[in-house]
């Protein structure tokens, strides 16, 4: 149920007729332009894009899973409230709230794939839906020394009428004491999305292309605090392009 109420919540901020036979006023993209396509692919892509949770070494035992949910509040920059407002979509807020399902899966001491997903949904006649898949492994580990971990990832988020696949590598390393463990990297990001109408077809507006690729940097850092088979992880994570997200997850690892 938490998760439909936070799911209706986006809804109502990216369509402002949510509820109605038709969900989306083909009108609405009168006032498009390709800076606000690009600006919605980057805010979609980036602000959906898949959060690891990690650090550079899995938390698990002989089993190897880690599985809990994590929150990502992801902050709207100015000119994204902008081109939502030219869009016909009012009362845009500062963050917009994203829960999702973290389970990652340890293959030895050093590799791990994992997923993090909302399940399809409808809601108002509009589908919500969300995953990702990540490979990292460890790739430097050396005594005394930081750890130093290469990661690899794909998304793609369907978030009502804006659909945005990313692409996306990091570097990261670590720092661990006895029930804290600190890390940090970078990256890069690149993200093909489209914009589009489940009810009609949108209007062709002459010179603009409802198809856009944005790429982009990333940095991030987080905490994590463990305490017996359970882990809490804090993590900020800041683009180039200015889409921001500061997000928590809750899991337990056996």
């Amino acid at each position: 149920m938490g998760f439909r109420v936070v799911l209706t919540s986006i809804c109502l901020i990216l369509s402002p007729t949510l509820g109605g036979a038709a969900p989306f006023d083909p009108t609405t993209f009168i006032n498009a332009t390709n800076e606000v396509i690009s600006d919605l692919t980057a805010f979609v892509g980036l602000g959906a894009d898949l959060h690891a949770y990690e650090s550079t070494k899995p938390y698990s035992s002989k089993v190897g899973f880690d599985a809990g949910v994590s929150a990502t509040a992801i902050g709207i920059p100015g000119k994204v409230v902008k081109g939502l407002t030219d869009l016909g979509i009012p009362n845009v807020p500062r963050f917009l709230p994203l829960p999702k399902i973290n389970i990652q899966k340890a293959i030895n001491r050093r590799l791990f794939v994992g997923s993090e997903f909302i399940p399809s949904i409808k809601v108002g006649g509009n589908t919500i839906s969300l995953y990702g898949f990540d490979l990292q492994y460890t790739l430097i580990e050396r005594p005394r020394l930081p750890p130093i971990a290469i990661r690899g990832q794909y998304n793609y988020a369907n978030l009502a009428f804006i659909q945005a696949a990313t692409y996306g590598g990091d570097v990261l390393t670590s720092f661990k004491l006895l029930f804290i463990d600190i890390y940090g990297g970078g990256g890069y990001r690149l993200v093909k999305g489209t914009i589009s109408n489940p009810t009609v077809t949108i209007p062709r507006i002459p010179g603009v292309n409802f198809d856009a690729t944005v790429d982009a940097g990333h940095f991030f850092g987080g905490v994590s605090l463990v305490a017996g088979f359970f882990r809490l992880t804090g993590e900020a994570n800041f683009t180039t392009r200015g889409v921001n997200t500061y997000g928590a997850k809750l899991s337990f690892f056996f």
